[in-house]
């Protein structure tokens, strides 16, 4: 049964945006859930509320108004609705913290990684389902609550949801800060690690020089005592070099004193690096759990190090290639037998 939604109040609109963000993110974590085995809290936000299925749901009530009498169209005018406000979403997402929540880039038939013909279908087939059946059982529970009782609930999700939207918003900028600063320190660390071998490097020529011009210096004395007394002087400007070989030798320790130094340096910076990695990885926990598959074009090798040295699994693959894995895997096991 289609229900006729042209005559809705606000107060009514907001309480179904609300109920809508809860199914969605009831849809999202049980899918989720299910695929890795384990509770995931999936969202932007720290409780059950999922803002992008509140408004995939107005837009696909109010996109199919014209066509919700033929279900082809309103599959197809849902389905496009619904992936232009993804990847508007996504786009956003990442232009304000730099990170994309979720990543359809390994999925066949994507576009930028922020759609693919999959998840458009699920839309399509989410608006069939919302318009034909949900909506209709989803109204009738709403109306069926006294409107003074409808006001109480309306202002106190409100307040909640608020307060939980501008603490998640806090949090995945925060999320950008500290990937931020150990992208910087991370840079800091490759320039000390280079300039220190370059030190090192430098030190360990400067004996083998030293022992080739000393080499010459042995030499020459004798060369020019056999020589007329006009180049009896000679050897005397030749007694001087080993007081400029000590000069060098004096250089010698002050590099040596540098590469101290540059390796104190690189220590402190290592440290730092690690103190602001464990405290990335107490505060950025949440959001780990509620999208394994994370990723970022700009801190993507900060990412990378920190799944590597924490042992934390990044869902590179999706389910697509898991079922491409094990169905190579069985035709591998049948060759076998």
């Amino acid at each position: 049964m289609i229900v006729d939604i042209e005559n809705y109040t606000i107060k009514e609109w907001v309480l179904f945006f609300y109920i809508y963000c809860f199914i969605g993110w009831c849809i999202e974590s049980t899918a989720m859930s299910i695929y890795l085995r384990r509770p995931v809290n999936r969202g932007f936000m720290y409780g059950p509320f999922q803002p992008i299925y509140g408004f995939g749901a107005f837009i696909m009530l109010f996109t199919t108004i014209p066509v919700r009498h033929n279900i082809i169209l309103t599959f197809i005018v849902g389905a496009l609705a619904s992936t232009i406000l993804e990847i508007i979403t996504g786009e956003l997402m990442e232009a304000l913290f730099h990170v994309r929540y979720w990543d359809y880039s390994s999925v066949p038939l994507n576009f930028h990684g922020y759609i693919c013909l999959w998840t458009t279908l699920c839309w399509g087939a989410l608006t069939v389902f919302q318009d034909y059946f949900l909506h209709e059982h989803v109204a009738e529970i709403v109306f069926k609550i006294p409107a003074n009782i409808r006001l109480i609930i309306i202002s106190v999700m409100s307040v909640i949801i608020i307060a939980d939207f501008t603490l998640s918003f806090k949090e995945a900028m925060n999320f950008h800060v500290f990937m931020d600063k150990l992208m910087t320190l991370k840079l800091e660390l490759s320039e000390k690690q280079k300039e220190l071998a370059d030190k090192q490097s430098e030190l360990l020529e400067k004996p083998k020089e030293l022992l080739n011009n000393t080499k010459g210096l042995m030499e020459k004395p004798l060369k020019y005592a056999a020589k007329p007394l006009s180049y009896a002087a000679k050897p005397l400007s030749y007694a001087t070099k080993p007081f400029e070989f000590a000069g060098k030798q004096v250089s010698n320790i002050k590099n040596s004193e540098s590469i101290e130094q540059l390796k104190a340096s690189y220590v402190s910076l290592s440290e730092r690096y690690n103190f602001l990695s464990d405290r990335f990885k107490a505060y950025s926990k949440r959001v780990i759990k509620a999208y394994p598959n994370i990723s970022s074009k700009k801190y993507g090798h900060v990412l990378k190090d920190f799944y590597k040295k924490y042992n934390l699994q990044n869902l590179k693959n999706t389910i697509f290639d898991h079922i491409k894995i094990q169905i190579s895997s069985r035709k591998s096991e049948e060759n076998v037998t």
